[in-house]
């Protein structure tokens, strides 16, 4: 019987932040300025023939609850939003807060808080020394994963000290 061979070691990394990202819109801040400016001066690579760009969201899921109170304020039913982006986030939370049927049916008021929201972007990035390695947003957290290089981890470690919703 033939056994696996460890070919090469990959690293994972995690930054706890102080505080959580305040809002989807901050969150989406810094996704975008990250695929607009490419921070870590990742390059493009050939991916099956094809070229892909040097950092691209990978995965990402938003998840927000809506809960209904009755008149005193007590949660006597909750609904539960998961979407694969923030537009899709975004409509289908509006659209179950707005939905007066709703309200009858469960028997309350709809009410949202944010504050609880989760979210999670994970981007695709190729290193120029070849390392094609991950990094997960999420609100209190971010994760780097399947880096070889230690630069890698340096230079996002620079870039997250510069951005203060990051530290």
């Amino acid at each position: 019987m033939a056994d696996f061979v460890n070919t090469i070691t990959t690293k994972s990394a995690v930054r706890e932040l102080r505080n959580q990202i305040a809002s989807l819109a901050a969150f989406d801040d810094i996704i975008s300025a990250i695929l607009t400016t490419n921070p870590w001066n990742c390059i493009p690579y050939q991916y099956r023939g094809e070229s892909q760009p040097g950092v691209v969201i990978s995965k990402q899921h938003y998840i927000g609850k809506v809960q209904y109170q009755d008149n005193m304020g007590k949660v006597i039913g909750t609904i539960t939003v998961h979407a694969p982006t923030q537009a899709k986030f975004t409509s289908a939370v509006n659209a179950v807060e707005e939905n007066t049927n709703l309200e009858n049916i469960i028997g309350g008021i709809a009410v949202r808080d944010p504050v609880t929201d989760k979210y999670s972007c994970t981007l695709r990035c190729n290193a120029a020394s070849g390392d094609l390695y991950y990094v997960t947003f999420a609100r209190d957290k971010i994760r780097v994963t399947s880096y070889d290089d230690d630069n890698v981890l340096y230079d996002l470690e620079i870039w997250a000290d510069g951005i203060s919703a990051l530290s």
